[in-house]
């Protein structure tokens, strides 16, 4: 991807692009946060179901892992701006769009039950997350592999 590419694609001057967005990781950073939130959208129309809070987790997180799949040229764009060390996304607002997705996806597995330390589960299974998908975009893994592998961190990390 590139800034002409979306340029092209936009039917918009190249200058046009770069007016709203400072470069191409600041532009695919946004793309990220839109996807997370559709994302977000998919898990909430179709919550996972089961009465351990551990496995409704891990479902949430490979469902993510499973839609990531589907687009890994997407995918493997959208890491790459989320571990950019570019001032327009590694900015503090950024930086908590990008982590506030993964709260999102904790709270639609754990609702109103109660989590003991909830923010530091999202950072453990936040972190796998971005392993397993680093891994699935490289074609180190499939996502079959990732996908078990973020349901055994949340079985883990949570309990089954």
């Amino acid at each position: 991807m590139t800034i002409d590419a979306v340029a092209t694609r936009a039917r918009v001057a190249r200058a046009t692009v770069y007016r709203y967005f400072m470069s191409k990781d600041h532009l695919l950073a946004e793309v990220s946060v839109a996807w997370g939130a559709e994302i977000v959208q998919v898990l909430v129309a179709d919550p996972p179901r089961g009465a351990r809070v551990g496995v409704r987790v891990g479902e949430v997180f490979a469902r993510v892992i499973e839609i990531a799949s589907q687009d890994r040229k997407l995918a493997a764009s959208v890491l790459e701006a989320a571990t950019s060390s570019d001032p327009a996304v590694s900015g503090d607002d950024q930086q908590r769009q990008l982590a506030g997705l993964v709260g999102a996806y904790l709270d639609i597995a754990v609702g109103d039950e109660d989590l003991p330390d909830r923010d530091t589960v999202g950072t453990i299974l936040g972190h796998v997350l971005l392993s397993v998908l680093l891994q699935l975009t490289s074609g180190r893994v499939t996502a079959a592999r990732a996908a078990a592998d973020v349901r055994a961190a949340a079985a883990l990390v949570i309990g089954a």
